[in-house]
């Protein structure tokens, strides 16, 4: 609850496993779901 309350994003079950090492701009595109508490969620790397 604290850090969905200050806003911090979690996001359970990525798998980065076949991501090259290296730095990289992430975005996560979650679908809007109303009245909940989470949401299934399309998740890009983009170098």
């Amino acid at each position: 609850r604290m850090l969905l309350s200050n806003g911090v994003i979690i996001i359970e079950g990525l798998n980065l496993s076949d991501a090259e090492p290296g730095m990289y701009e992430m975005y996560c595109l979650p679908l809007p779901v109303t009245g909940g508490d989470g949401a299934p969620a399309r998740v890009v790397l983009k170098r």
